[in-house]
């Protein structure tokens, strides 16, 4: 048998906003509205992507929160479609 260490945890004033990489998606949230933030759930057709804020997800640093705003804002005033994932290329 290999001896464990104790576990170190981190202390939870260093717990908020302690990720350096997060990946957002853009797309509609559950009320249909432009959102910009991660992927909640797949649809039931297995195509679309319900997205949800990421505001309220402590892990995410408040500049990463501030850019989602950003980005959701200008996507919501955009004459560009917001992309639609289909079955397939010619969908």
């Amino acid at each position: 048998a290999c001896p464990l260490d104790d576990i170190i945890g981190t202390p939870a004033d260093s717990l908020e906003g302690y990720r350096n990489k997060c990946e957002f998606s853009i797309g509609w949230d559950a009320k249909g509205e432009v959102e910009c933030g991660f992927v909640q759930r797949i649809t039931d057709d297995g195509f679309g992507r319900l997205v949800a804020s990421c505001e309220e997800v402590p892990l995410v640093p408040r500049v990463m929160k501030r850019l989602c705003e950003a980005v959701r804002d200008c996507a919501r005033t955009s004459k560009f479609a917001i992309f639609k994932r289909g079955k397939g290329w010619k969908s």
